[in-house]
């Protein structure tokens, strides 16, 4: 025990030794000679040599030396001897005939020092035993093949080969690969032996894939978490390994049926163990496994690293901080837009190229519109058009629409710009000029659909940047003209993205100075998708989302260690309020939101009118127009009328 064994290694060991005396006594007294005292005076050694240890033991000392080589290469010249001496006895039906156990015995010393060499060369005496595997297998055949044709040809250039049996070498190379092969998968299995999962806290899991990957991924994970990890099934979506056992483990499938598997072997979580899956494939299982109220997670296998994909990583942290949001589009907007020619602006800002890649999953034909050519690269493998253009005032916008034809129209604004010079300027541009432009050329081209997507990246309510937002949607939800298009207002809180996810949990960084959250990249896109195939005709709505989560309650919720397994995250408390005073809220019927009530729509005349005048005035005007309005109209509630009797 103090070696490190466990009860059922020691409980082999002495059963082992138990065996072996008995089988000493009865060579004791059928043996003649002096052969007994021989056996005696070995088990002596023996004895002797661990009653001496004890001390050492208790000290902390090792049982035996570091590297143990001269042990190996002993036990090694033991089976060389056992195996060539069997195959004689085996070869001459176990009898000592005289001329050929003569022969035999003359050429045992250059057959015991052939392969040692050779198992030397082949590094036989370098390999650690308890982690013998199928390298290892190759090199012992290699070794022992080397070394029977060099053992026959020093034999035939010696002795002539005079009264040695032709066929003892071919029975000597089986045994001997037999007896040095089973020597170390024996030392193996005996490492592993009493390491099975036991008890009621053992976690059962089910790796998705049958292929190498997921059969490697077995295998590491019972050599690291065998104590509290039991595989008890592979899921393959492959019929004809249906039924099959890997490893010990039967294979059953398809994925499909996941829910099924997961209730029959009473599985706590599913390993994915596919190596390159597409994404329908990663949702198809993420689906399943929600179905079936077990929890997705990745490993990553030793024999190469695999990062984790962006699908079940969310899957992963909306579970463990209980979002209600859903975490993809709904069926019936899926088929919305198939087929459906979508124009998506300023590359969809900061959740552009999943909800790209979202609309092209979905059968959409999308064109992502691009200020620049420097934003490309974020597109290129979405399968999605790029077209790059101005959209800031109305011809540039009919260039876009004429060239597309869309069906729907996502207009996508950023509320921060970073520090660049112009910075109100390229703001009024991008929430005024662009909005007011689209406005008055999507009513000429027959659009269906038109979205307003306004993220509120760390905007106030009494901001120049809200004010400005608040103007581009009076003027969405209030022109007659934009009716047939069904438009909609987005106000989208901050979003984790994959990179910023990646960033806290692989680099345990705490993301951006004071970030926090309201949404995860998969909810705000559902929310997008499931809003603009929506039929209602006028809405303003916010995500129906919980509290603001940090990037220390992502790293907490997303961590495998059992302490941060259940961790308490404040998901209770829902965000207090919508971004004006005079704004309330109040269900939705689109999923994953909650409207807005809001003077904004229906606005009266004084704030259409004012959003109207903030187009045509100059910079400097523009400003103090847009936030006297919005500031009249949100912000400063009338004061109440007193009537004295």
């Amino acid at each position: 025990l103090q070696l490190g064994f466990n009860h059922k290694q020691v409980k082999a060991l002495e059963y082992g030794l138990t065996v072996m005396l008995g089988i000493r006594s009865i060579v004791f007294f059928k043996a003649g000679g002096f052969f007994p005292v021989f056996r005696m005076r070995c088990w002596v050694t023996i004895f002797t040599f661990l009653i001496l240890k004890i001390r050492s033991l208790e000290r902390g000392d090792r049982l035996l030396w570091e590297r143990r080589t001269v042990l190996v290469v002993a036990s090694d010249l033991i089976l060389i001897a056992v195996a060539y001496f069997g195959a004689y006895f085996v070869r001459m039906n176990f009898r000592f005939t005289d001329p050929e156990g003569i022969a035999v015995l003359k050429a045992f010393p250059v057959v015991l020092v052939i392969r040692s060499a050779c198992f030397y060369w082949f590094g036989l005496y370098r390999g650690v035993w308890k982690y013998t595997s199928t390298p290892d297998v190759l090199r012992i055949i290699k070794a022992v093949s080397v070394g029977t044709a060099i053992i026959v040809t020093a034999l035939v250039l010696l002795y002539r080969f005079t009264a040695i049996p032709r066929s003892l070498f071919v029975i000597e190379f089986f045994l001997l690969i037999i007896a040095i092969g089973g020597v170390r998968f024996a030392s193996r299995l005996f490492h592993e032996f009493g390491k099975e999962p036991l008890g009621r806290v053992v976690r059962r899991i089910g790796i998705i894939g049958a292929g190498d990957r997921g059969e490697r991924l077995g295998r590491e994970i019972r050599s690291l978490e065998g104590k509290s990890v039991s595989v008890v099934c592979y899921i393959d979506d492959d019929s004809a390994k249906d039924g099959l056992i890997l490893q010990g483990v039967p294979i059953r499938g398809p994925v499909a049926k996941l829910p099924e598997i997961c209730e029959k072997y009473d599985l706590t979580s599913l390993v994915l163990g596919i190596s390159s899956p597409s994404e329908a494939e990663l949702k198809a299982i993420v689906r399943a496994a929600r179905d079936a109220g077990v929890p997705v997670e990745t490993r990553d296998g030793t024999y190469r690293p695999q990062s984790e994909p962006a699908t079940v990583l969310f899957e992963r942290l909306s579970r463990a901080l209980g979002r209600a949001l859903p975490r993809e589009a709904h069926e019936k907007t899926l088929r919305y837009f198939e087929g459906k020619r979508v124009v998506v602006t300023n590359g969809g800002g900061r959740v552009g190229p999943s909800l790209v890649g979202e609309l092209v999953s979905a059968g959409a034909n999308v064109t992502v519109q691009l200020a620049s050519t420097f934003e490309t690269e974020r597109f290129l493998e979405k399968g999605a058009d790029v077209y790059v253009g101005s959209i800031e005032c109305e011809m540039d916008t009919a260039r876009l629409l004429r060239a597309i034809d869309p069906d729907v129209v996502m207009h996508c604004t950023e509320l921060e710009v970073g520090n660049v010079v112009n910075a109100r300027n390229l703001l009024w541009q991008r929430l005024v000029g662009s909005t007011d432009a689209l406005c008055r050329t999507i009513p000429r081209h027959g659009v269906a659909s038109f979205l307003l997507v306004a993220c509120y990246e760390g905007a106030q309510m009494d901001s120049y940047a809200a004010s400005l937002s608040a103007v581009g949607e009076t003027m969405v939800l209030n022109s007659p003209d934009m009716l047939a298009a069904s438009p909609k207002v987005l106000r989208l809180p901050a979003v984790l993205l994959e990179q910023d996810a990646r960033r806290i949990v692989d680099r345990s960084v705490t993301g951006r100075v004071g970030a926090s959250y309201a949404l995860i990249q998969n909810e705000a896109v559902s929310v997008i998708m499931n809003l603009a195939a929506s039929s209602r005709t006028r809405a303003l709505v916010t995500p129906r989302t919980r509290e603001f989560f940090t990037a220390s309650d992502i790293k907490k919720a997303l961590q495998t260690d059992e302490k941060f397994m259940h961790a308490e995250v404040d998901t209770n408390a829902e965000i207090k309020g919508p971004l004006f005073p005079l704004e309330n809220t109040k269900p939705s019927v689109i999923r994953g939101v909650r409207e807005i009530t809001s003077p904004i729509y229906p606005a009266d005349d004084g704030l259409v009118a004012g959003a109207a005048n903030c187009v045509g005035l100059s910079e400097e005007e523009r400003v103090e127009g847009a936030m006297s309005t919005i500031r009249s109209a949100l912000i400063e509630s009338p004061k109440p009328q007193i009537r004295v009797r």
